[in-house]
Order: C-alpha cells, then structure tokens, then sequence
C-alpha cells in the first residue's frame, strides 16, 4: 500500500513552484501525492491554517517563510497546531522562536533549479545591466529601488535597469519614468514569464538588485549567485537572505529599522508593532557605481542550494522521522538505518544510562563522532547546564546530525563539520556518500582535520571517541584538553586494538575502568605515581 503525503493547493508563482516540485519529487519516491486526502503519513501545508478535525496525518508539517521583528500571536498558535515548522532561513527560524514558536523548527532553504536551460529570450545588452523581479507589492520596494536608480544615472550612462513585475505596478512604474526625461534605458516586463525565460535574463544581466523591506528568503538572489552575478541587497537582520549574503559576495546597502506599513502588510501575520528595514538609499546609489566599477567576480559555494539537494533535505524530514526513548530523529530509510535501529540504539542507551546518570549536569562534553547525533541528544539533555561540543567529518552525517538537533530543541549544542586528529591538515573520508563506517584517509584532502587542543576548551567533564580507528590520533590532539580538566574517557576500542590502546592511556595515566557493550570503555584518569607507591 502507498504512503500517502498531502499537499494542499496554494496561491503565489513561488509556493506554487515549490509545491509542485514537492509533489514531483515524493511521486517519483513511490508516495501518493494528494491535495486534500484528510489522512496519511504527511501533511505539508505553505502557511499556518487551522488544522481540521478530519486530519488524521503522522506528522503534520508547515512551511513558514517569515521576516520582520513580531508575528501576531494567533499567528504564532496557528504555527504551534503543526507538529514540525519548516523555514527556509535561520533568521526566521530565529525570528518564530523570540516570537514564542514552541515546536520544532527546521530550517529547508528555498532553492534554485539546476535542471532549467535559458532560452534565447533575453539577449545580452552591451550596456552594464541592472535586474530586479518581484510582484511589486510595498513590501517589494520596487518603486523606490527605480526613483534612486534614475536620480543616479542618465541617458549619457553605459547602463541599463530591467524590471519583471505583474502587470498591476506598470502604471505606477512608467509615472515614475515619466519625471525623468534623459533617463537611461529602463525595461519593464509585466507578462507571465516562463522558467527559461526567466533564466535567460539572469544569465545575461551583470548585477542583481534586492531592495525589499523584508523577504522571507529571495529565490532570485540564489539564481543571480547561481550564475555568478553581482548582488545588491540590504544588509540585513531580518530578511532569510541573511544566511548566504555578506560582504564578501554581495554589495551590502545600509539601513534601519522603522515600523511596517500597516495598510500594505498582513497583521494578521506580523504583530501592530513589527518592523522592517528600510535601505539607505544615498548608499544604495553609491553601489550601483561601485558595482560596474568593481572587476572583482563573485564566487561563493551555494550547492547545498541546489533543487537536487534540498528535495533531499525535505525527504529527511518527511520520510526518515523516528521516535526513540532518547529523543526524536531523521534517518534515512534504507537497510543501514534499519540495522542501526534493530541492533545497536537501545543497547547503547542502557550503558550510557548507567554511568552519566551519577555525573554533574553542569560538566561540558566533547562528542568526536557524533553521526546523527544519538549521543550529543542524550548527552544535551543529561548534562543541559553544561555545553556539548559536537564534532562529524560526513557531510552526509552531519546533515542529519543538524536536523535533529533542530527537532529536539536542543540549546546547548555546538556543532562542527570536521574531522579530529593530532594535526591540523585536511584529510579524506572513506564512504563519504552513506552514513556507516567513514573512516579517516590520511591521503585524502577533501575534509578539514582540526585538533581539539586548538579550540581550547574549558570545564570538560567528559569526552567520548568514536573514530573508526582513528581514536588515539584524536586523543592525541587532545592532550592538552586531558592534562588540564582530567575528565572521563568514552572510547571505542575493537578487540584487536584493545592492547595498544590500553598502553597508550597507560602513558597519559589514564586506565579502563569498565566495559560497556561490545566495543565500548570507561575510562578514567588515575595517579599512576601513587599507584604504584
């Protein structure tokens, strides 16, 4: 029988898309893709409404793009119905949880399609070319973004501004032309443009401009990095393009913040005293000099924005969610995660049970191989006065381990996507593309290998290894990490290590104390001068 997921219909050209894309990636997974069946194993609903009694779903899930300062709070109960909120930035996701969004919240960036081939639509100008879409709503502050532009260049300037807009903002747009009678050349476009259209005008324009008073993400400035444009947007603190714009790939604007228009935005999703920001605009007419003037080329890494990659992300969510004693987890549903699940979850629980339950909850931990996170959970919630320093090499890994920190709340984990060794170096990974058994490659370079002395940390009560055989190279990195805070050991070791390891915790006068499970020690620092005394 297939698994059925809900994605109800939606209004806007973006969430539409999205939707569409969502309900295409879960069909091709084998999913029955619905817009109203009221029961299944997922809804996924673009913006909070009251659930229905009807419903009877797994897990209930709503996409929330936000922006500004506060949200109304029946806006904020709607939010807290939903089992699980999805947000394409960490700015709103930070902004919902100051606002008093309860549930878990994870972060899904919106994306751009890597998949859509430009067409011959729009032809490269040889004039620097300036390019801004959006439906020109107030929020979108398009008019101003085209006042400034014509109180900055003339007829006699090698440039040019295109506009994509609905077709309700060309009157207000060509009034505005109209005062300027050497202007430079101005495009506005008002009909319905295709994907490939779209693409078009972006690959070949020089510079994109943003200057809206808040977005909940901007999708367009994804696609202007995507093919290496320039970028001018604000310097924000409230928009979700916050989270991959900064002045290294973008030509930041001014500003401050001043209340919302109430008659153009929605208060029944921002609260009466929500603000946004508005552009310095003697600033903004200084980057659009800057910016033809300026050789240098954008280049910045924006993969993981990718369709490709974030329908994957949104698989994790919805396909791979478990509810364990220690806490709610994202896996991915394969026959590892099965195994994972079947044999080695439970028992490690009871041991940890056994011996962190005597330990202070104020102690600091350091997790070396986290994974998914089973351990920083646990750890996170015994020891929550204290700070879990979380560290995994896999990509792959890491990502999980990031969601499911977000889906069990937890505020007192730091996390870091590198390997831990007794130098700093880059490394390689075996098995990079799964989840189990990635061990270290000394000869590879795709990984950044730290060693944990270098962070120099503070109040370690504890630190547990979980290397794939690259424990004693952690440990050695840590030496100084041990000699100052003498805290616990929790380390794998396979039998047939089990004598060089027990000799190299010899030598920092440290013994194993107790075995737990197949392959796991206790250990513990000892005075081996009066030991032997």
């Amino acid at each position: 029988m297939q698994k059925v997921v809900t994605i109800p219909k939606v209004n806007g050209y973006s969430l539409s898309k999205i939707n569409n894309d969502l309900s295409g990636f879960f069909k091709d997974k084998g999913f029955y893709v619905s817009k109203h069946h009221p029961k299944g194993v997922a809804l996924i609903q673009h913006y909070s409404k009251p659930l229905s009694k009807d419903y009877n779903f797994d897990k209930t899930y709503i996409i929330q793009p936000i922006d500004g300062t506060t949200i109304n709070k029946n806006h904020i109960d709607y939010i807290n119905s939903y089992d699980i909120i999805i947000t394409p930035s960490e700015i709103g996701k930070n902004i919902m949880a100051e606002n008093g969004v309860i549930k878990p919240i994870i972060t899904i960036p919106n994306y751009y399609n890597q998949d859509v081939i430009p067409n011959s639509f729009y032809r490269k100008s040889n004039k620097f070319t300036f390019y801004s879409e959006s439906t020109g709503i107030i929020r979108k502050n398009i008019a101003n973004l085209l006042k400034h532009f014509l109180e900055t260049f003339t007829i006699n300037d090698d440039v040019k501004l295109v506009i994509k807009t609905s077709s309700d903002r060309v009157n207000e747009l060509n009034s505005i032309l109209s005062d300027y009678k050497h202007r430079p050349e101005v495009v506005i476009i008002s009909k319905h443009l295709s994907d490939e259209d779209l693409e078009s005008i972006m690959s070949n324009i020089d510079c994109y401009i943003c200057l809206s008073y808040m977005e909940g993400f901007c999708i367009p400035i994804i696609n202007a990095l995507k093919w290496g444009k320039k970028v001018i947007a604000l310097d924000t603190e409230i928009s979700g393009y916050g989270d991959f714009l900064n002045s290294d790939n973008a030509y930041l604007v001014d500003c401050k913040r001043i209340p919302i228009n109430k008659e153009s935005e929605s208060l029944l999703i921002w609260g009466e005293d929500s603000e946004w920001e508005e552009p310095d605009y003697e600033h903004y007419r200084l980057l659009l000099k800057q910016a033809i003037t300026d050789n240098s080329k954008i280049s910045v890494d924006i993969s993981r924005y990718s369709k490709d990659n974030v329908m994957n992300e949104y698989s994790i969510v919805i396909n791979g969610y478990y509810n364990f004693n220690f806490g709610d987890f994202y896996l991915p549903n394969d026959a590892g995660s099965n195994w994972l699940i079947d044999n080695k979850i439970f028992d490690w629980e009871s041991y940890i049970n056994e011996f962190i339950s005597e330990l202070s909850s104020e102690m600091n931990i350091i997790d070396v191989g986290s994974h998914v996170g089973f351990t920083t959970c646990k750890f996170s919630k015994h020891f929550k006065n204290g700070i879990i320093y979380s560290f995994e090499p896999s990509k792959i890994s890491y990502s999980y381990l990031i969601k499911n920190i977000d889906l069990n709340m937890l505020d007192n984990v730091k996390y870091y996507n590198l390997a831990v060794g007794d130098k700093e170096c880059n490394v390689g990974l075996t098995n990079n593309d799964n989840l189990f058994l990635n061990e270290i490659d000394i000869d590879g370079v795709d990984v950044k290998m730290i060693t944990i002395d270098s962070l120099k940390l503070e109040n370690i009560g504890m630190i547990k290894v979980d290397a794939e055989g690259f424990e004693i190279q952690v440990l050695r990195g840590l030496d100084d990490t041990i000699k100052i805070n003498k805290p616990i050991l929790f380390i794998e070791i396979h039998e047939h290590k089990y004598n060089e390891y027990e000799n190299y915790l010899k030598s920092i006068n440290y013994k194993i104390t107790k075995r737990l499970g197949e392959y796991n020690y206790i250990c513990k620092y000892v005075d081996l001068t009066d030991e032997n005394k």
